[in-house]
């Protein structure tokens, strides 16, 4: 069950037709399905799954312009797997060739909408139908006199009041009508298949306005638009299913096919793989085997040049130290020499020195006992001048006066 379609999941088939007037998929539903059942009836929009000719097929409305329709196939889209969607209407036609009752096959729905521009950042979309679709369409149609393939375009405006259909006419567009861009346009984002298949019940008369044989048009052509497509749609079905038989069974026997030639080529590659490991091993063993062998041979030279290098080695250090021992010696026995040399020479030296200095210092010593006996015999005669007065008195006496 989705916002506006009321259905369980399963009852609603992978294929779908889309009248924009609910009441036109109620007249389709029991005039041409059998085993019938309404599965929606939200805002009385009437949806049906029946039997046709021994296929499962569900007719859906979807409202007048494009909001409306947009809102049917998207959640056909999203949330009951709808694969096929197939337009079912009327149009206006808008070239001399494009009479009332005509058939109208549309492979591409421009329109004077901003609908688009919001899924695309402003960038213009062209959006078309299913080719698949389409050439069966066209193949069933051949029958018809009056089939027309070309672009139409799906208008904002029923009444519109200026000349955009005429710039329209003049660009090639076969027909104007309300729901075409968006049932494509969403198909394409949803990688599903769609097309659009209207009888032109309206011929736009750019001069006057022929309402009159517009809907005497509409309701004359009805019974004969709905027939004839519900006929093409039940030969598009059939063609598919058995177009798609064929394609199931190719699938079936390339793949068998592409089985096999992957078996043959496994084992291929895997006796491939097996043999060449075999001789990598092989190679492998006797490249080791050659490798031990120039191993073993050159730590032998290896060893036996590093042998006669240490007892070259050897001897020349043993020859080196003998010299360097012989050579030490001599130095130091005429070290020591040098040294008792110096020795002697220092002794003799400071002998003499400290002659000199004991004799100095004798005669310093007397002449400075000399002195200091000299200066004390001095001194004592002062001291003997200095104290007796004072001894006496005499010094004190006068010192009162």
């Amino acid at each position: 069950m989705s916002v506006h379609i009321g259905a369980q999941k399963g009852e609603i088939a992978e294929r779908i037709l889309f009248p924009g007037d609910p009441l036109r998929a109620k007249w389709v539903a029991e005039n041409y399905f059998e085993n019938v059942k309404q599965y929606n009836s939200v805002r009385n929009m009437f949806g049906y799954t029946g039997i046709y000719k021994g296929e499962r097929v569900s007719v859906q409305g979807t409202g007048m312009g494009l909001p409306s329709a947009s809102i049917y196939v998207t959640e056909l889209f999203n949330d009951f797997d709808v694969q096929v969607a197939i337009r079912i209407g009327t149009a206006g036609g808008i070239q001399d060739k494009t009479k009332v009752g005509d058939l109208i096959l549309a492979m591409t729905a421009s329109t004077d909408s901003n609908i688009n521009r919001r899924f695309t950042n402003g960038l213009d979309f062209a959006p078309h139908c299913d080719f698949h679709l389409l050439q069966a369409a066209y193949e069933a149609s051949k029958k018809f006199e009056r089939v027309h393939v070309g672009g139409v375009s799906s208008m904002d405006f029923f009444y519109d009041e200026t000349d955009s259909a005429k710039k329209l006419q003049q660009h090639g567009v076969l027909a104007l009508e309300m729901e075409a861009n968006q049932l494509y346009s969403i198909a394409a984002r949803k990688n599903r298949r769609a097309l659009a298949i209207m009888t032109i019940s309206r011929f736009q008369d750019f001069e006057a306005n022929d309402w009159a044989t517009h809907l005497a048009a509409r309701a004359n052509d009805y019974n004969t638009l709905s027939s004839a497509i519900v006929n093409d749609l039940v030969t598009l079905i059939n063609a598919r299913a058995n177009d798609y038989d064929t394609y199931q069974a190719a699938l079936s026997n390339d793949y068998a096919t592409w089985l096999s030639s992957q078996a043959n080529d496994g084992a291929t590659l895997l006796t491939a793989r097996q043999n060449d490991y075999a001789t990598y091993l092989s190679t492998s063993a006797n490249d080791y085997a050659t490798w031990l062998s120039a191993q073993s041979n050159d730590g032998t030279t290896l060893l036996t040049a590093r042998g006669n290098d240490y007892s070259t080695l050897i001897a020349a250090y043993s020859n080196d130290y003998a010299t360097f021992l012989q050579i030490a010696a001599n130095d130091h026995a005429t070290y020591l020499n040098a040294q008792a040399n110096d020795g002697a020479t220092l002794l003799v030296a400071r002998s003499n020195d400290y002659s000199t200095l004991v004799a100095a210092y004798t005669n310093d010593s007397s002449t400075l006992l000399s002195a200091r006996a000299n200066d004390y015999a001095t001194y004592l005669d002062l001291t003997a001048n200095i104290l007796t007065p004072i001894v006496t008195g005499k010094q004190i006496v006068r010192a009162h006066v």
